[in-house]
């Protein structure tokens, strides 16, 4: 049985190995987004009726922390075909940052309300030594985390 599409989100990942941002981690960092309880997340919503997988992440994306699709050089998989399969019908995609210049959080569109106080750059064993990453999205950080290896 296929699996239903209920939200779609990107796993947005900096490498800053070179050090072009001299006050993150000289690593790939993974923008995290820290929720109202504290919990990290990634950009992630429900799709609109009608809407492509794609298309909901970088909507969800550019709601949620001001990033769009010119932030990105680009995207590991950008179908449901080959997106990371998480939770009860999360598909997760995997974008490679160019630019963070405007990223900021922002309100709920529909409710004004900020599901996220603030940002953070992570290496991977960070977020997970942290054990503060909602469970459900763990393994498509591995799956991300994989793909990065091997790309470099």
């Amino acid at each position: 049985m296929e699996q239903k599409i209920t939200g779609a989100g990107i796993i947005p990942v900096l490498n800053n190995t070179s050090g072009k941002y001299e006050d993150l981690s000289k690593d790939n960092l993974y923008l995290i987004l820290v929720d109202n309880k504290g919990m990290y997340d990634f950009p992630k919503g429900g799709i609109d009726h009608g809407e492509y997988v794609f298309d909901c992440a970088l909507r969800e994306t550019e709601e949620e922390c001001s990033l769009t699709k010119s932030n990105f050089l680009s995207f590991y998989n950008n179908n449901e075909d080959d997106a990371f399969k998480c939770g009860k019908g999360l598909f997760m995609f995997l974008g490679f940052l160019d630019s963070i210049n405007n990223l900021k959080i922002k309100e709920n569109p529909v409710t004004s309300y900020k599901e996220h106080s603030h940002f953070l750059w992570l290496t991977y064993d960070e977020i997970l030594d942290s054990s503060k990453l909602y469970d459900f999205l763990i393994p498509a950080l591995k799956s991300a985390h994989i793909v990065i290896n091997k790309s470099q």
